[in-house]
């Protein structure tokens, strides 16, 4: 999500997110989790490790959401960067 447009989608859907609605983190889940998986898939080299720590990360996502910046976007709050994870 790199356009206008999609950086507007992502603040409402961290807006949403921030306030609790179960709604906003299914889809920002669905946006997410493949790419996430992959990502981590490659450095884990198991599909096991891959997705535990994607579930690690969104359920970190969903517990802290209420602390997320008006200014983060999902691709950062998505990644498993050490220096970027929630």
């Amino acid at each position: 999500m790199a356009n206008p447009d999609n950086q507007d989608i992502e603040a409402l859907l961290l807006r949403r997110l921030k306030n609790g609605d179960v709604d906003a983190f299914a889809l920002v889940y669905k946006l997410y989790f493949q790419r996430l998986y992959v990502y981590c898939r490659q450095f884990t080299k198991s599909a096991y490790g891959a997705e535990d720590i994607v579930q690690e990360v969104f359920a970190k996502l969903w517990v802290t959401g209420i602390q997320l910046l008006p200014t983060a976007r999902c691709v950062a709050c998505c990644s498993p960067s050490p220096e970027i994870i929630l």
